[in-house]
C-alpha cells in the first residue's frame, strides 16, 4: 500500500509551494481514515469538516484541531470572519488563519485559544465553540458563508 502526503506552503516570496512524499506500507498494514476519528460539523458543497478534538501548545493555549477534506476540482480557501467566535457558549477572540485545501485533498485548520481568556472566564475544558468562516474556491467565487458548530467530544 502506497501513502501519498501533500504538503502545501508559503515560500519566503509568499510563493505557493506543494510538497509531496510517499510512504510504502505492508501489503497487511490496515489503514483507518484519519476522519473516523473526528466529529464531522460540516458536510456540504462538496467540502466536509472534522473537529479531531483539542490539544495543549507549548504556550498553555487550546487549540481546536479540524481537519478539512475538498472534494471539489477546484482549490478553496476557508477564512474566519474577525470577532464571530464562541467557546463553550461565550463570545471571545481566538486566532486562527486561514486554510488552502487542494482539490481532492485533506488540509488541517487550528483555532488557538489562549488560556487567559480560558481562565478569565473560568472554563477548564472546551466541549464546543463556534466560528463563522467564509469559503471561496480559487476563482474568488463564494462557496458559503457558514458558521461551524463544533463539538470536540
Amino acid at each position: 500500500k502506497l501513502i501519498e502526503y501533500t504538503y502545501l506552503y508559503y515560500g519566503a516570496g509568499l510563493e505557493k509551494k506543494e510538497l509531496s512524499t510517499k510512504i510504502e506500507l505492508g501489503s497487511d498494514t490496515e489503514i483507518t481514515p484519519l476522519e473516523e476519528n473526528g466529529i464531522e460539523i460540516y458536510n456540504e458543497n462538496d467540502i466536509k469538516i472534522w473537529c479531531m478534538g483539542v490539544r495543549e501548545d507549548i504556550a498553555g493555549d487550546s487549540v481546536i484541531m479540524l481537519l478539512i477534506r475538498n472534494n471539489r476540482d477546484l482549490e478553496i480557501e476557508i477564512d474566519p470572519v474577525d470577532d464571530t467566535s464562541t467557546v463553550n457558549g461565550i463570545e471571545m477572540g481566538v486566532s486562527v488563519y486561514g486554510a488552502d485545501v487542494s482539490p481532492n485533498k485533506y488540509c488541517m485548520m487550528e483555532i488557538d485559544v489562549s488560556a487567559n481568556y480560558l481562565e478569565t472566564h473560568d472554563i477548564k475544558e472546551i466541549t464546543k465553540a463556534s466560528l463563522l468562516v467564509e469559503i471561496f474556491d480559487e476563482n474568488y467565487e463564494e462557496v458559503a458563508i457558514t458558521t461551524l458548530y463544533i463539538k470536540t467530544k
